[in-house]
């Protein structure tokens, strides 16, 4: 999957794209190294390639913290995890639709049921940890939607959408790593929280291509399924949004974790966040003229057959273990509970403000000042920063080398025809004719199979 969805990415070819390709790929090389260490120790510590045996193993093992903070990076980078989440809003703009939603609904939670898999919920209260989990998962729910609304481009919009929506899971499972909860019930809450924003981000992603395609009638089923999609995730009634919510609300309100009531507020406030970010993606689709045209594209049905599989559908208590169920209902039946949360006016309020802030934008405050044709501040925020320090540093070198090619020039004796024999053309053309033999395939090849053959016979 990861190296497939370079495809994806590079699949226009245009600079841009290939652009996000090479830093997508350069991130997903960097996950695999430490994934791979990490499984490696896993494996050596639990003394059993089951996956069902590695949680209790971290947890009774003392580099057990390290092993999972291994896993936990190398596993980030496909969650788009805080810092290694830059390669998502240049990814997302670059794929075609179809792919940015198979990117953002399938792969990415691909990486959750990896930390997942590793995560020894229940079994250990690892405080340090979890503390950082919680903070790096509040830190992108609320930065990335903040950030997210400066954009321009709709499918940027939406990849800081889940970069903030996979913060919230990250909080979900930092709680987990606290101690207090079992896993049989924080396990199936986060796999319904990935379910649901999986098939509504999904949703929206595909979305993306319909209003300068779809004409005439068929524009209203679009924007009713458009605003579907966006309530599922910001936790509209009548969604599976709503409850899973509540889910992490709930937890995070009963564990004893340092700092729980402040964290607890940051999760509201993420919530008008979100809901702002959300409204921003919808207007920013409203400004794409329609087709005179009326008339629907052939991936409309599919579309429509995405938004039967999300939105309201997951809102069926057979979705959840029994334990889970009387765990949130108080055993006092599903019908009660649901009656209970969609009364609760503190379920709605982030949505209803939200709401109320962007239409207050819009209609009265910037809306001549928000950004149309360029963003107010670059996709992949902290790559800029990281080329800046590369930049510096290259300078630096530059710089240094220079300095030292100043110093050979006053060399004597056998260092500096040492200096004029590596300066000569010819040795220059000879190294230039060694790198293009180490460029071609059959070299690679015959390269590759030597390490795999090697590696085999070590591993034996």
């Amino acid at each position: 999957m990861t190296f497939a969805s370079y495809g994806l990415v590079i699949h226009s070819r245009t600079p841009s794209a290939r652009r996000a390709a090479r830093i997508y790929l350069v991130m997903a090389i960097i996950g695999e190294l430490f994934l791979i260490t990490a499984l490696y120790l896993a494996v050596q510590s639990s003394g059993s390639m089951l996956l069902a045996d590695i949680p209790p193993a971290l947890a009774e093992a003392s580099n057990g913290p390290f092993i999972f903070l291994l896993g936990l990076i190398g596993f980030g980078v496909k969650v788009g995890a805080i810092p290694l989440y830059f390669w998502l809003p240049l990814a997302h703009p670059a794929a075609p639709a179809p792919a940015s939603a198979v990117l953002s609904g399938a792969m990415i939670k691909a990486g959750l049921v990896g930390w997942m898999h590793l995560a020894p919920v229940g079994l250990v209260e690892w405080s340090s940890l979890s503390l950082l989990m919680v903070s790096l998962g509040l830190t992108a729910a609320l930065g990335a939607a903040i950030y997210g609304m400066t954009q321009v481009d709709p499918k940027t919009n939406l990849a800081y959408s889940s970069i903030s929506q996979m913060g919230v899971m990250t909080v979900m499972l930092g709680i987990g790593l606290y101690g207090g909860i079992p896993a049989g019930l924080l396990l199936p809450a986060i796999a319904l929280y990935a379910f649901n924003h999986g098939t509504a981000k999904a949703l929206l992603f595909m979305g993306t291509a319909l209003p300068a395609k779809v004409g005439g009638p068929w524009r209203i089923l679009m924007w009713a399924g458009l605003g579907i999609g966006v309530l599922a995730i910001a936790g509209g009634p009548l969604t599976g949004g709503l409850w899973t919510k509540y889910l992490v609300k709930t937890f995070l309100g009963e564990t004893s974790l340092p700092g729980a009531p402040t964290f607890l507020l940051l999760l509201t406030l993420s919530a008008i966040t979100t809901t702002l970010l959300l409204s921003r993606f919808l207007h920013l689709l409203h400004r794409i003229k329609a087709p005179a045209e009326k008339k629907a594209p052939a991936f409309l049905l599919p579309w429509i057959l995405l938004l039967l599989a999300g939105g309201w559908w997951t809102m069926s208590p057979v979705l959840l273990p029994a334990e889970l169920m009387n765990y949130i209902t108080k055993e006092k039946g599903i019908m009660a509970f649901f009656w209970n949360l969609f009364t609760n006016w503190s379920a709605f309020w982030p949505i209803t403000a939200g709401v109320l802030v962007m239409a207050f934008t819009l209609k009265f405050a910037t809306l001549n000042r928000w950004p149309k044709e360029k963003p107010l501040l670059p996709p992949g925020d902290f790559l800029h920063v990281i080329l800046m320090v590369g930049d510096l540093f290259a300078k630096i070198l530059r710089k240094g080398i220079s300095l030292l090619d100043s110093g050979m020039q006053s060399l004597q004796g056998p260092e500096k025809l040492f200096y004029r024999i590596s300066d000569d053309k010819r040795t220059s053309q000879k190294s230039a004719s060694a790198e293009t033999l180490l460029r071609r395939w059959e070299f690679v090849g015959i390269s590759f199979f030597i390490f795999f053959l090697t590696l085999f016979f070590f591993l034996r």
